[in-house]
């Protein structure tokens, strides 16, 4: 294996590397690998939101949602894709009906 720097004693090599559960117990040790694991754990949910409203906005520019209806409008999207709901669903099934006839 190849040499590699010892994170714990001032730049002496040793001869190879520990076993993964070893170095986890070293690191969890250290500040620094705890911050640099708090930093991508931020990073991940920063990431999700952007992602949500990102997909907020995509839905807004489809006409899905109109402004100020919000959580409402999403209530009826559900009950319409369980098939509680009338109207569009209906329209859909006529849709493909024509479709499928032509």
């Amino acid at each position: 294996m190849f040499l590699r720097r010892c994170p714990n004693c001032a730049g002496k090599r040793r001869k190879k590397f520990r076993q993964i559960s070893e170095r986890r117990r070293i690191e969890a040790s250290g500040s620094r690998w705890k911050r640099e694991r708090e930093r991508k754990r931020r990073r991940r949910e920063r990431e999700r939101e952007k992602r949500k409203r990102e997909e907020k906005k995509r839905e807004k520019e489809r006409g899905e949602i109109e402004e100020g209806e919000g959580e409402e409008r999403e209530r009826e999207r559900k009950k319409e894709r369980e098939g509680g709901g009338e109207g569009r669903r209906e329209e859909g099934y006529l849709f493909l009906f024509i479709v499928d006839m032509v």
